[in-house]
């Protein structure tokens, strides 16, 4: 049914119109598109997790998915390198609207729609919490696979990812590495980062590169070519 409204003649109208292509994988290579079928796996499984069996009607229901777009859309992809601000980065949605994605209005007058929107938020909230966790590990995994012949995959002058357990939604704490700090065994076990105008130190486990490196290489394509 929806391969059949996808290729009706209608819908290839307004792909012709709007300037839409669709680009598949070769058949049955699921593996091709590594990095965005992982990210569609963890997508559903955080999303089963918050809703469970709770019933939404058709209208919470959209709005509680545009809300998961919006958390996705808003992952920093690479630093930009032409703002002054270390927390500055591309994401998605600069490619999709030219701009970062707004908020919704944080008061509404009305009972029942506060009651709504705070239900709504904190469906969106849970979200969040599960799938940037896990968003963060199956990262730090992608880049211990694309640099597994080599001991560390961070470098000094690179923008970073912290991963932190409280943080607010949309928000991604990045850092400048500094310095590089190795143990005794002469591997790297911590960074000196600099946040907020203050430097800090924490150990690699906590640091995740972008997903797209100072060098613009996107590790979805590398997974892709190395399989």
């Amino acid at each position: 049914m929806l391969w059949q409204t996808l290729s009706s003649a209608k819908t290839q109208q307004y792909y012709a119109q709007n300037g839409i292509t669709w680009r598949f994988i070769a058949l049955r290579a699921a593996w091709w598109g590594g990095w965005w079928e992982r990210l569609i796996g963890i997508v559903k499984q955080c999303l089963r997790k918050v809703l469970g069996r709770a019933l939404l009607d058709e209208e919470s229901l959209s709005t509680v998915l545009i809300g998961i777009e919006a958390a996705l859309n808003s992952r920093p992809l690479v630093y930009e390198e032409e703002s002054d601000d270390n927390s500055a980065a591309l994401t998605p949605a600069h490619f999709l609207t030219g701009r970062k994605l707004t908020a919704i209005p944080s008061r509404l007058e009305n009972t029942r729609l506060n009651k709504i929107y705070k239900q709504q938020q904190d469906l969106l909230d849970c979200f969040w919490k599960k799938w940037s966790k896990e968003y963060l590990l199956q990262l730090r995994s992608f880049h211990q696979v694309r640099n597994k012949d080599s001991t560390i995959n961070i470098r000094v002058g690179d923008i970073v990812l912290l991963q932190e357990d409280i943080r607010p939604r949309h928000m991604w704490k990045k850092a400048r590495v500094m310095n590089l700090h190795q143990g005794r065994d002469g591997k790297i076990r911590s960074c000196e980062l600099r946040v907020n105008g203050r430097n800090v130190t924490r150990p690699v486990q906590l640091v995740i590169p972008l997903e797209i490196d100072q060098g613009g290489e996107d590790i979805g394509n590398e997974i892709k070519c190395k399989v």
